[in-house]
């Protein structure tokens, strides 16, 4: 009989807590075999996260089993005041203590760290010197991210180059040491290869989220959108973002063509941004809005910075009428909306970075509309063209609303749990 694998995942934000980071771990506990694993995770007590709204929902559709360890924060109230408000460097000697305390009691086999809070992935290279278990880095964003170096002060982010500074320190110490990466861009795996000397021994392997079909399902039971029906409704949800501007540019310059070409048809057109903020409901600071404004069309632009919740996401996006995927000036970044989006069979206009990873898959399936936001050729004709892809779908053009099992399989979250576990039998088996 094969022994059971002991893992430890470390995933501070976990259901109810409505964070995209966690969603790699909540899937892989539909699907793993629990004969053959056991699983701890520790995460962060709800009531110590601000960043984020709850959702009740996520936590009823988590199955039981797996073992939680909830650890709490230095309160931000008090951390503020000496200009230390991230949750990770809040709850750092937390985790510390409590991962001490389950790896004396139980043999891991191994870590595995699923976060964008990545002062914590540290942890990996201390439990590693300290108690000998190999550890794996799921990377969902850069963890250096040098995009704000050529930008103006103001639109730099808090204390940019003092973050900078230690983020660049901590991966230097964590990236060598893991046994393998998984992420979601195999830029990021190409960027580490080309900055660190690892060991021909680590494991990178490129694994996007896939998507749990049964969400799909579930979503049905949430309140239904306040879209007006009198309006076809083009909608964004997800975070906003200096680094999606551009994309969103291009999307407002092609629909202001439309506008003049035939203002009847296209002033029946209304774009939500939902989800844009990470602050807390009612602070959020709207970052489309203002473009739409400047260029004048705002009373076609309703940005929504509130999150919601991510059934009501669901639910919201299989009620638009067009769905907008905009991609990010840095080329690394692969958006992870496109699967979910597949999904709910609704038709999509992507303006992504032409260097994106996305580009490869949204180009094969019909459902998409794929245009690039840095093309040497971008002006009236290449607006036209975008308004013109509108126009189609504004006048009911013909889409594929249904997408082939064969192709949900290659991105579903039973698909992406059984690589992820390939990569923990690779680790595990040269301990």
């Amino acid at each position: 009989m094969n022994k059971v694998k002991k893992l430890l995942f470390i995933s501070p934000n976990f259901p109810p807590v409505n964070a995209a980071d966690m969603h790699r771990v909540r899937q892989l506990l539909f699907h793993f075999d629990g004969t053959r694993y056991s699983i701890d995770i520790i995460s962060i007590k709800p009531e110590f996260v601000d960043a984020y709204s709850i959702d009740l929902l996520l936590s009823a559709n988590v199955p039981a089993n797996f073992t939680l360890h909830q650890v709490g924060a230095f309160p931000a109230r008090h951390t503020k005041k000496f200009g230390i408000g991230s949750l990770s460097i809040r709850s750092f000697l937390h985790f510390r203590k409590m991962g001490n305390k389950l790896i004396k009691r139980n043999k891991y086999d191994l870590i595995f760290f699923s976060t964008t809070a990545t002062h914590l992935l540290y942890l990996g290279t201390y439990w590693k010197n300290k108690y000998d278990i190999p550890f794996v880095l799921d990377i969902q964003d850069p963890w250096v991210n040098e995009y704000y170096l050529s930008k103006p002060q103001d639109e730099q982010p808090p204390k940019y180059l003092f973050n900078l500074k230690i983020d660049k320190y901590l991966e230097s110490r964590t990236i060598p040491e893991a046994a393998a990466i998984i992420s979601v861009s195999s830029q990021y795996n190409d960027y580490f290869k080309s900055k660190y000397k690892l060991s021909k021994d680590v494991i990178l392997k490129t694994i996007p989220f896939g998507v749990e079909e049964s969400d799909f399902n579930l979503s049905t039971s949430v309140a239904p959108p306040l879209f007006k029906n009198t309006k076809f409704n083009i909608v964004y949800i997800g975070r906003g973002g200096h680094d999606l501007q551009q994309s969103i540019i291009v999307l407002f310059n092609s629909f202001k063509v439309g506008l003049l070409k035939d203002s009847i048809t296209f002033s029946k057109i209304h774009f939500y941004f939902i989800g844009t903020s990470y602050a807390t409901k009612g602070n959020g600071v709207k970052t489309i809005e203002p473009i739409a404004l400047k260029m004048g069309i705002h009373e076609f632009v309703t940005e929504i910075p509130d999150r919601v919740s991510y059934f009501e996401s669901i639910s919201l996006m299989k009620s638009a009428d067009l769905l907008f995927i905009p991609g990010s000036t840095d080329e690394r970044y692969t958006p992870s909306k496109l699967y979910p989006c597949l999904l709910t069979g609704r038709p999509i206009l992507s303006i992504s970075n032409k260097k994106s990873e996305m580009n490869e898959l949204a180009s094969k399936i019909s459902l998409v509309s794929l245009f690039h936001f840095n093309d040497d050729n971008i002006d009236e004709d290449y607006f036209n063209m975008i308004a013109g892809a509108i126009y189609f779908y504004l006048n009911g053009g013909e889409t594929v609303s249904e997408i082939p099992k064969n192709l949900i399989s290659l991105f579903s979250a039973q698909s992406m749990t059984i690589k992820v576990f390939d990569v923990f039998e690779s680790v595990i088996s040269r301990k």
